[in-house]
């Protein structure tokens, strides 16, 4: 088995919890660089269709100006339609500019150009008197021409709308995406925040307090628990070094039992001898005094004897 001390552990656990969250944040990082890029063609197609709408819109009152000028035929009216020929010109080229690789927009500014020429050589033939028959028949020509530029115009501007409808119908699928990546990132990363307490809980709280209780009863002189912790790590090492402690405490006391055992035969040996001594002892001196007083009758008598002979 292969040994992983408290410290790798740990790092273990947190490089999880890192990894998923920096794959959280290049997800989010992703998803928001798409959303940019997303934006910023929106843009364009924003301004494209804005400047469509405004040309379609200006075709309108060109139609609406050039039946006002054919009744009236006054200088006013003519400016006018003038004017709005120019401004339509004018958001043609714009949008020319804008989309020269776009086959719609070249056709579309063929058939204005065209429309526009014909608009222009209308009013001159109006202001030449030419038969009433031809103009009439230019007229129609020119309100095809205004309604065919007017049909495409609005062709381009559904296109332009549908790309730009498409484009957000992306953005918010990776918006959905990305919400949905980060609640499951998020539950992730609960999930193993919570497996890592615990397990960080069961690999060093639950081992330090057993031993914390085994060093108490050892403390109280119970040599005969061990701590029972079976780890690949410090607190198994520290567990197993308590344990050796505790054999050795073991042995000691044995060792110093056995001495005091010793201790007390040899000293219980010394007291029996010292009592035979002191016995024969005392039954020297008790003769040693019989003897004396032995001598003392003797010396008495002997004394008595020499007074009697003297008489």
């Amino acid at each position: 088995m292969v040994k992983l001390n408290i410290r790798n552990k740990i790092l273990i656990g947190f490089g999880i919890i890192l990894g998923i969250a920096l794959i959280s944040m290049i997800t989010v990082y992703t998803a928001t660089t798409n959303l940019n890029k997303l934006s910023q063609e929106l843009a364009p197609l924003s301004k494209d269709i804005g400047i469509l709408e405004k040309q379609i819109k200006t075709n309108q009152q060109i139609e609406k100006q050039l039946e006002l000028f054919i009744l009236v035929k006054s200088p006013e009216n003519k400016e006018l339609l003038l004017q709005k020929v120019e401004e339509s010109q004018d958001y043609l080229e714009e949008s020319v500019n804008r989309n020269q690789k776009n086959k719609n927009i070249l056709e579309f500014k063929d058939l204005h150009e065209k429309g526009h020429e014909q608009i222009l050589h209308l009013i001159e033939e109006i202001e030449s008197k030419v038969s009433t028959a031809h103009i009439n028949l230019k007229v129609i020509e020119s309100y095809n021409l205004i309604e065919q530029i007017t049909n495409l115009g609005e062709q381009i501007s559904q296109e332009k709308s549908n790309q730009y409808e498409a484009i957000i119908i992306k953005q918010k699928k990776i918006i959905k995406n990305l919400q949905t990546n980060l609640l499951i990132s998020a539950l992730i990363l609960i999930i193993s925040g919570s497996f890592l307490s615990i397990k960080i809980s069961k690999t060093l709280t639950n081992p330090i307090i057993k031993l914390k209780d085994t060093a108490e009863k050892i403390g109280r002189g119970n040599l005969n628990i061990l701590a029972e912790i079976k780890t690949n790590d410090e607190i198994g090492e520290l567990a197993n070094t308590i344990n050796l402690m505790t054999n050795k405490l073991k042995a000691s006391r044995k060792q110093l039992q056995d001495a005091n055992k010793n201790l007390e035969k040899k000293i219980k040996k010394r007291i029996q001898d010292s009592e035979l001594k002191s016995k024969e002892y005392e039954r020297m001196n008790k003769f040693m005094l019989g003897r004396e007083n032995v001598m003392v009758k003797l010396k008495s008598e002997i004394k008595e004897l020499k007074e009697q002979l003297k008489k």
